[in-house]
């Protein structure tokens, strides 16, 4: 049920994006996207635990990251999940991550 609620505010938002103009429409996927980042690096972007917190990094530090997982340009403890993650991304969903991620303090 708790996923069906999280789809459907997805869905919501992105719908509303889309009628406001390609700007508001990336930052929505943006928000969409870094749900899964969320569930590991915590809610805001703030770990409470071993994985690195992503609130408050730069939005060039975010893309950079996250093309060189896809990439296979970056590697150490992260190296085993998000490569698998960043895979998945085109350039202008690393765009989009990387802006709405920069957002998050």
């Amino acid at each position: 049920m708790k996923r069906l609620i999280l789809v459907a505010a997805g869905v919501a938002m992105a719908a509303a994006a889309a009628t406001a103009g390609p700007a508001a429409a990336q930052q929505a996927d943006g928000r969409l996207l870094a749900m899964a980042c969320l569930n590991c690096h915590g809610p805001g972007g703030k770990s409470q635990g071993d994985i690195p917190t992503i609130a408050g990094k730069t939005e060039d530090f975010i893309k950079k990251a996250l093309s060189e997982f896809r990439d296979g340009k970056r590697t150490g403890t992260a190296a085993t999940i998000m490569p698998r993650l960043a895979k998945g991304y085109s350039d202008a969903d690393i765009d989009a991550l990387a802006k709405y991620i920069a957002t998050l303090k």
